[in-house]
């Protein structure tokens, strides 16, 4: 069976998790299938929706810093 999979380059990914009185959030882009950034952090203080929010920022503005004008998501 052939693999019709198609990917669109940029791509990210983003998630963040808020428990207590702590967050965790990160991302990735994919500029090619062979070049991937990776990054993540903690904080304190937070709910759930901020530390999705600030994980969506982080993403868009790492994208913008490597200059790509668009980016699926």
């Amino acid at each position: 069976m052939k693999n019709d999979l198609h990917f669109s380059y940029p791509m990210g990914f983003f998630d963040g998790a808020a428990q207590g009185n702590k967050y965790a959030c990160g991302f990735w882009i994919a500029i090619s299938a062979y070049l991937i950034y990776r990054m993540h952090w903690k904080g304190d203080g937070g709910t759930n929706t901020e530390a999705e929010a600030i994980a969506l920022w982080g993403l868009l503005w790492f994208n913008s810093f490597l200059g790509n004008p668009k980016l699926h998501i």
